[in-house]
């Protein structure tokens, strides 16, 4: 939907960040990089997330990590 809104893309961030903390997704702000090519509402737009979970298994620490990402293109 973000592709189609005039919603800049620190409006889109901060949606995605309170999303993730309800989902208790440790991420940080900076952490989502959201870029948009062409007119807002009219072009592409791409988000990338990347997180680290850590896992501590008994005697095996572990970290998870996690690359979301989407990308939409405009069908004008």
């Amino acid at each position: 939907m973000g592709t189609y809104s005039t919603e800049s893309e620190d409006a889109i961030r901060d949606s995605l960040l309170k999303k993730a903390q309800d989902l208790d997704v440790p991420i940080a702000k900076e952490q989502i990089k959201i870029q948009r090519s062409g007119v807002p509402g009219a072009g592409s737009l791409s988000i990338d997330a990347p997180y680290t979970v850590q896992v501590n298994l008994p005697g095996y620490p572990l970290e998870l990590h996690f690359e979301p990402s989407t990308r939409n293109k405009s069908v004008f």
